[in-house]
């Protein structure tokens, strides 16, 4: 049985998120791109069923009053559409603190961004001494940036996830430069 998402156009969608945007929440994120995408006037697929709704997935949710300056959520489209008129359209209806920053289109079939993230680089500032725990599961890399600022690159998706404010609990700001797919 075929697919049925294999009969629309998938498109991965880069936005950062800083700012004001920061506080708002994921779901309410998700209305924000929903009310967007309609507003430029894009060709979204629905699912089917009682309730329909746009086929659209944020990738890896940050918390809330994170900032992410390479985040991802991908949505389906019912006809291809020209890229770049897409992210002109789209940030014009983004609010103060978010932007799209790439739009790719990818195969309407194979495992979703969300299925494909296996980890998530963070910018770790601490209000002095560097201090985070090296011993838990979970941690791919660390570079030291300064001396009260550090880059982990921590496991996140659906299978091992390590959240930077467990690695580094004493942090004053944590940001997320971006997802590893």
């Amino acid at each position: 049985m075929l697919d049925p998402k294999s009969a629309y156009f998938r498109y991965r969608v880069y936005y950062s998120k800083d700012g004001p945007a920061r506080f708002i929440g994921h779901l309410d994120l998700q209305s924000l791109f929903s009310k967007a995408l309609k507003r430029a006037g894009l060709p979204v697929a629905y699912s089917q069923g009682f309730n329909p709704h746009q086929l659209l997935s944020v990738a890896l949710p940050l918390p809330l009053g994170m900032a992410g300056f390479c985040e991802l959520f991908e949505i389906y489209l019912t006809t291809e559409v020209n890229i770049t008129d897409m992210t002109k359209s789209l940030n014009e209806q983004m609010p103060q603190g978010l932007k799209i920053l790439e739009i790719q289109e990818v195969s309407a079939l194979g495992k979703s961004a969300a299925a494909l993230v296996h980890a998530a680089i963070y910018s770790i500032e601490f209000p002095g001494e560097i201090k985070y725990e090296a011993t838990l599961d979970g941690i791919i890399d660390i570079k030291i940036l300064n001396t009260n600022c550090i880059e982990a690159t921590l496991a996140a998706g659906s299978k091992k996830n390590l959240k930077p404010q467990i690695f580094a609990p004493g942090a004053i700001k944590h940001e997320r430069k971006g997802l590893l797919l």
